[in-house]
């Protein structure tokens, strides 16, 4: 679209603009394109009018949704788990020609290198700019929380790891400038303290995506 303006002088693109504020010369026709805001339910409503025939089950929605925060990032995972005849690599066709999802599609292992990708490549990515030491005690601590998912007691988890008092606080605080949720690789959500069936003193965290821990 971005083009054809550049070609045609008579062409007014607006990508955004207020409600009822849309000024423009009045002998230009005006077609309106509405893009839905990107949400589970524009995101499903996607899948059921482009893949119709296809038998998904809602765990697989769920690890679609997970894995795409876009439209563009949906539209590249499904190319990439797709096989060169364009079916997904979980799904079978039927001789009706429908797919059908595997019912064990999470352990799929094409499915799994190409997951395992997008989830570690920016964390390996930030522990290449770290010292040794650090690199260490963080990928000790990334694979210890894995076996506490779905919640991390994470005074537990460093205690296991032999880390003494004095030294988790300053610890912590590292963890959360490069894996919390406004860090620079958002690995972990942090739960804060008081959670049910747990000490009020124990804080929690939990992995934002769930294929994280699974696959560590």
């Amino acid at each position: 679209m971005i083009d054809e303006t550049i070609l045609n002088p008579r062409l007014l693109v607006a990508f955004s603009y207020p409600e009822g504020d849309m000024r423009r010369p009045e002998e230009r026709p005006t077609h309106r394109v509405h893009v839905p805001r990107w949400s589970r339910e524009e995101m499903e409503r996607a899948i059921k009018r482009d893949f119709s025939t296809v038998r998904t089950p809602r765990e697989f929605l769920d690890f679609l949704w997970e894995s795409s925060p876009s439209r563009e990032s949906l539209a590249r995972l499904l190319l990439r788990i797709s096989t060169d005849a364009g079916v997904w690599v979980v799904a079978s066709v039927n001789d009706k020609g429908a797919w059908i999802v595997a019912a064990d599609w999470q352990r799929d292992e094409r499915l799994l290198q190409e997951v395992a990708r997008d989830l570690f490549d920016p964390i390996d990515e930030l522990m290449l700019g770290l010292p040794d030491a650090e690199q260490r005690r963080l990928r000790q601590f990334l694979n210890t929380a894995a076996l506490c998912d779905p919640a991390v007691p994470v005074q537990h988890v460093l205690a296991a790891l032999g880390w003494n008092e004095n030294a988790r606080d300053e610890f912590l605080d590292r963890v959360d400038e490069l894996l919390g949720e406004d860090g620079k690789v958002p690995v972990f959500a942090d739960l804060g303290y008081s959670n049910p069936g747990f000490p009020s003193t124990e804080l929690l965290y939990r992995f934002r995506n769930p294929r994280c821990p699974e696959l560590s």
